[in-house]
Formats: C-alpha cells, sequence, structure tokens
C-alpha cells in the first residue's frame, strides 16, 4: 500500500493539476511530450458498465488466442497503466492483457467526476470490488472464448486476487501474486521491525526515537493516529531502502499513455478519503491466515527478494501453507515491491513458465 508514497513526492504538482482539471472539465490535458504509441494488433479503450458505473478497460496483446490476464492494481487507488511502458511489451507476446482502473481510480474517476454520486466513497467497497471483478472476468470470458482468466494480483490487488479467486474460482485459469499481501498487522508489523533493526544498527538515535513512540503499530483500528503512522514507518523506510518510490515517480513522469490530469488521483488525500472503506477493511480485518488454506485454482507467487513493503518473508511462510492443484513460488533477486519493474524480462519469463506449466 506504500504507493501512497508517490503522491507525496507529487503533491505540490497534484494541486496544480487539480485545478486545470476543474477549470477544464471534461477535457483530458495531455503530457507536451505525448505521443501516440505503436498499437500492437489487439489495442482496446473502453468504459463498460460495471456494477453500476462505467469503468475503465484497457486491453492489449497480439493475438486473441493467447491466456488474457486481469490486473488489479494496487493502492487502493494506484492504477498501473502510468507504469506499463516499462515491462509490460513481452507479456503482450504471449498475452492478452486487460488493466482496469478500479473504482475512483484513475480513468474511471476521472470519467465519472463531473457525474453525481457516481464517485461515491460509500458503494467502494473490498465486497464490491470482488463481484467487479467477477462481472469483468465474465465479461472477458465471452469476448475472447476463454475458459478462465489469469488473475495477477499486486499489492493492494493482491488482496482482492486472493480474495476473488477464493469466491470466484470458476471464473480463474490461475492466479500470480506478487507484492502479494498476507495480512496488514503482520505485513505491517514486519516492515516496522526490520526498520526498527535497521535504524539500530545504523545508530540513527531519532529513527530509533520515532519509530519506538509508535511500538504498537499497527493496533487493529483504523484512525487518524494509524494513518500518521502509516506514513511515519514508510518515510522512516524509505531512509533505509526498503521501498522504491523515487524510481516509480520517474518511470511514471516519463510515460507516453497516460493523461496529466489523472495524476490527481494520485495523492495521498485525495486517494486515503476516496478509498476510506478499503483502508478502513485493510488494517481492521484484512487476514488470509483466517481463512483454510484451501484453493480450488492454481497459485503461483513471483516475488521480489528485497520485497520489504509487502515483506518476502510473510509472503514465503503464508505460500508454504497453501493447498492448490498446482503451486509455485518464485523469488527475483535485487526486486523489490514493483518486481516486475526491476526484472521485466526475468518476471515474464517465469510467469509464462508457470502458465506454460498447466496448460
Amino acid at each position: 500500500m506504500c504507493q501512497l508514497l508517490i503522491g507525496m513526492g507529487l503533491v505540490v504538482l497534484g494541486v496544480f493539476l487539480f485545478v486545470l482539471m476543474s477549470k477544464n472539465g471534461n477535457k483530458k490535458l495531455k503530457l507536451k511530450h505525448e505521443k501516440d504509441p505503436e498499437k500492437p494488433s489487439i489495442y482496446l479503450e473502453e468504459f463498460k458498465e460495471i456494477g453500476g458505473l462505467d469503468q475503465y478497460l484497457y486491453h492489449r496483446g497480439t493475438d486473441a488466442n493467447n491466456p488474457v490476464i486481469l490486473y488489479l492494481h494496487g493502492g487502493p487507488g494506484f492504477s498501473m497503466i502510468p507504469l506499463i511502458h516499462s515491462f509490460q511489451e513481452e507479456w503482450e507476446k504471449s498475452f492478452t492483457v486487460v488493466h482496469w482502473d478500479q473504482r475512483n481510480t484513475g480513468r474511471t474517476y476521472y470519467s465519472n467526476i463531473f457525474k453525481k454520486n457516481k464517485n461515491n466513497p460509500d458503494t467502494n467497497t473490498m465486497e464490491q470490488l470482488i463481484e467487479d471483478t467477477h462481472e469483468i472476468c465474465v465479461y472477458l470470458k465471452k469476448k475472447y472464448q476463454k475458459e478462465g482468466i489469469v488473475i495477477l494480483g499486486h499489492s493492494f490487488g493482491s488482496a482482492l486476487g486472493l480474495l476473488f479467486i477464493r469466491k470466484y474460482p470458476e471464473d480463474v485459469m490461475c492466479y500470480f501474486g506478487t507484492g502479494q499481501m498476507v495480512g496488514t498487522t503482520v505485513n505491517e508489523r514486519t516492515l516496522y521491525e526490520k526498520t526498527l533493526s535497521l535504524a539500530k544498527s545504523s545508530e540513527k538515535k531519532q529513527d530509533i526515537k520515532s519509530l519506538q513512540s509508535m511500538k504498537t503499530y499497527p493496533t487493529g483500528i483504523y484512525n487518524n493516529e494509524t494513518k500518521q503512522n502509516f506514513f511515519k514507518l514508510k518515510a522512516i523506510a524509505q531512509k533505509y531502502n526498503l521501498l522504491d518510490v523515487d524510481r516509480n515517480i520517474f518511470k511514471m513522469v516519463k510515460q507516453t499513455e497516460h493523461y496529466l490530469s489523472e495524476y490527481s488521483t494520485y495523492f495521498a488525500s485525495n486517494t486515503m478519503k476516496l478509498h476510506n472503506n478499503l483502508f478502513k477493511y485493510m488494517f481492521e480485518e484484512f487476514d488470509m491466515e483466517k481463512y483454510d488454506n484451501g484453493y480450488k485454482v492454481p497459485v503461483f507467487f513471483i516475488i521480489g527478494n528485497d520485497d520489504w513493503e509487502t515483506p518476502h518473508t510473510v509472503a514465503e511462510k503464508y505460500f508454504s501453507t497453501i493447498e492448490a492443484p498446482q503451486k509455485n513460488i518464485t523469488f527475483i533477486a535485487n526486486a523489490k515491491h514493483y518486481a516486475m519493474l526491476d526484472s521485466p524480462e526475468e518476471f515474464y519469463k517465469i510467469m509464462l513458465s508457470d502458465v506454460e506449466s498447466i496448460l
């Protein structure tokens, strides 16, 4: 969930863009250097009514016979579209990749911003996202004539992904988890302990003091103190190179397909408000260990060996308990939370090999 830190780094730009967006209504404000990219043979941007709301789907691929991936982005509220230029080109040779801007996110948010009550935070719940995912999978199965869809969940999307495949295994060919979340309490506590250990070994007294002041974090209650400690921990962890925020800001700004005005949905204050129900759920309820460990579809994890945002140690421990028709976990050396960005070629080869193993 640390994608929100990107918003912190761009907050000044965000205020400016939000003003521009408000003044220009539905007019789209493009990057000055934006140019039309070379489009693959499968290229579709569309808004589908999903769960009573027009939601944005972006399809890219080269062969309709290939398996279809539905990418569940992180956040909550962090569209992956501004970063796909960094990793997805190879994927499109073997998969049709569909990105979905979830409720109150990216182009889904932007297209509904001037429609009364459409971006209602009250409707943005984990239960609703699970049903939205199901509705999209049913649509994609029919459109591409598939028996099941490959679900790829990253970060927050990996929480949604595991919950979804438990409820609707009939929609799923297989599941990939990367930046895999297991439970907010165990994930955040592990990051806290790792950060405190590094602060102590570095003898950084101020960081030690700041961390020790939040020694009960997370408490299992989502309130203002939780929000403050969330950002405090991430800011300190960044000092010890446990997160990879700065690099992703650079990659996002370099992109050529996103609209500048849509960056407003990445800013921390806006995101926390638009996704309040989801943050509350994640901090107070989300815990995969409270469920049985049986899955009805193949489960694959691709984990950055240096991921401490959603700690790789926690994902590995949970994976060892999973029972599934087929499963595999692969660690990518020198990769963090965004393993597909850190090692795009290796990530693609692992994913392809895992899918081929079940065909």
